[in-house]
């Protein structure tokens, strides 16, 4: 694919992003509610610049935008000339996960970051924000948005099948698609990881979550959900275009109404789908548990 086609993509993803109005309105809840005046705001991942026109519009002195691919900053920085708002924010093409200032920069205020996705499998949040604080743009006063996010498993059935195939496939359950309602929880849900980001986080989740099944049947997928937290009044868990529980499908295992599964998750924050390991390392039936 050509460097075109890939940003074409990219500008089309920020468009749908924007267009979700429930995550969009939540961060200017959350932006209205944490900016003061006079802050230098940060805002990684830009987009389409709307988040850092809002933290200007809620009073930031200054708002710097990072965006990693060229064509995406540009729509930015059209975007915010269009509103005006170029003497306050100003848009930087750079990778945030490797990116430093001048050490004669004083720490940013407030950091806004949305790159989510579930789980933070396939973005580079933890990255972003790890290197915010290894390169001292930030420190304990700075305030993050989101602030925390956490992360929660389930075990469930999925009909994979599309006209008459099986399609046995990572599947996002995004509001409006019917994929949705293929999905059945078979048992109780989990939590796997709640991680802030006013700190370093550690760059690999590997854990043993311990489950219960509500349901006899067959379980062949693992669901992943996330809630966000914006601000202390302000969460989020999945809206049109923000943390769609996935699916990701797992060997098909029988179980019994009432006993208890234990599963292992292991991946790094943002290296993908392709890296995420799950394993089912234990079913307890009574008082004893069948490997």
């Amino acid at each position: 694919m050509t460097s075109e086609g890939e940003a074409f993509s990219n500008i089309d993803w920020v468009v749908q992003c924007m267009a979700d109005e429930e995550r969009t309105r939540a961060f200017d809840r959350a932006l209205r509610e944490l900016v003061k005046p006079g802050m230098r705001v940060l805002d990684v991942g830009t987009g389409s610049g709307v988040l850092a026109m809002m933290a200007a519009r809620a009073g930031a002195r200054s708002v710097l935008a990072v965006e990693l691919d060229p064509l995406v900053a540009e729509a930015a920085r059209r975007n915010i000339e269009e509103n005006k708002l170029q003497h306050i924010v100003s848009v930087v093409e750079r990778d945030a996960s490797e990116w430093t200032l001048p050490l004669n920069e004083r720490p940013y205020d407030l950091v806004v970051m949305e790159l989510l996705t579930t789980g933070m499998i396939d973005e580079a949040q933890v990255a972003a924000s790890n290197n915010l604080h290894k390169n001292r743009l930030v420190n304990h006063e700075t305030i993050f948005v989101p602030g925390r996010v956490d992360t929660y498993v389930q075990l469930g059935a999925m009909d994979f099948s599309v006209c008459g195939f099986e399609m046995k496939m990572v599947r996002h359950l995004w509001v409006p698609f019917p994929d949705r309602e293929r999905y059945a929880p078979v048992s109780d849900t989990c939590l796997l990881s709640r991680e802030s980001f006013n700190c370093l986080i550690q760059p690999t989740v590997d854990q043993t979550v311990t489950l219960s099944v509500a349901e006899s049947g067959v379980v062949n997928c693992v669901c992943f959900s996330s809630e966000t937290f914006l601000s202390t009044s302000v969460r989020v868990w999945d809206s049109l275009a923000m943390n769609a529980p996935v699916v990701v499908p797992i060997e098909p295992l029988q179980v019994e109404k009432n006993s208890v599964v234990k599963l292992r998750v292991r991946y790094e924050y943002g290296a993908g789908f392709g890296k995420l390991k799950l394993g089912v390392v234990g079913v307890q039936v009574g008082l004893k548990y069948a490997s």
